[in-house]
């Protein structure tokens, strides 16, 4: 199976090419998407029907009844229905145990439960952490809330638990230098896998003052088990090599879909 991320950044904004982003669902040919910042269900529900129409898949989604106080964003998940049933879907608010909790200040987890067409059965979580290196401190909780949640439902659903988002880890490639370190150690303590852990780059951004356009590590995959090969980024990011990028050559699907790229895993969550 292929399990992706996506961040289509604030989705959609008044320069988004929706064309361009059912486009880029198609190109990543996932069987389940994690998406964040999603802003409007109409319009995704819009574009997932002309991706569906290119690629032959049924694909639907389910969003968080949570949104930002301020962005109005919120987090979801896309299935294709021809190939993978929606068993159950959980809203975590706060990333803690409860699901029942109020929608607060953070961006909110949304799991599916999934049956495959051969009977596999995968969990999946979309998350959002806080942004920015002065949101490392409030990171470092949100990290070990998210380990505890995806450690106890593996041993309550008896499978595989993936974790998928943008985890806005700005010390991978700039501030605080300490955070990798940090992921690495939450994740192998917890005998979980992290398969973005050799990956290029997954988002671009242009520092104030820069010339150009740096590639950075924000969106992660994490796996509790079964069989899967390391993530891999692609659009912007897989064509543009991850390098530095002067403004004139920069994708033009930086300004239309995202600055975030889809990040795709393939496996299998059997063991």
């Amino acid at each position: 199976m292929r399990v992706a991320t996506f961040n289509i950044r604030m989705f959609p904004e008044p320069g988004t090419d929706r064309a361009r982003v059912a486009d880029t669902l198609v190109e990543l040919d996932a069987d389940i998407v994690a998406v964040q910042e999603i802003a409007s269900r109409p319009a995704l529900l819009e574009v997932l029907a002309e991706a569906s129409t290119q690629s032959g898949r049924d694909y639907r989604v389910a969003l968080s009844r949570c949104r930002h106080p301020r962005a109005g964003i919120t987090t979801g998940l896309v299935w294709d229905a021809s190939s993978w049933r929606l068993l159950d879907k959980r809203d975590y608010p706060d990333l803690g145990p409860d699901e029942g909790g109020s929608c607060g200040p953070d961006q909110p987890g949304l799991l599916g439960v999934f049956e495959g067409p051969r009977d596999q059965r995968v969990a999946v979580l979309s998350v959002h952490l806080t942004p920015f290196p002065r949101g490392y401190s409030t990171r470092k909780k949100q990290w070990r809330k998210i380990i505890a949640l995806q450690t106890s439902l593996t041993a309550e659903l008896g499978m595989p638990v993936l974790v998928l988002g943008d985890f806005n880890s700005t010390g991978f490639t700039s501030e605080p230098p300490q955070e990798p370190d940090f992921v690495r150690e939450q994740v192998e303590d917890a005998g979980f896998s992290l398969l973005t852990e050799d990956i290029a780059c997954t988002e671009y951004y242009r520092p104030p003052g820069s010339d150009v356009y740096l590639p950075s590590i924000l969106d992660h995959v994490v796996a509790s088990g079964g069989r899967w090969q390391a993530a891999e980024a692609q659009g912007l990011c897989e064509r543009l090599a991850c390098e530095e990028t002067e403004p004139g050559e920069m994708d033009p699907d930086f300004k239309v879909v995202s600055d975030h790229c889809p990040v795709l895993v393939e496996g299998t969550p059997t063991g």
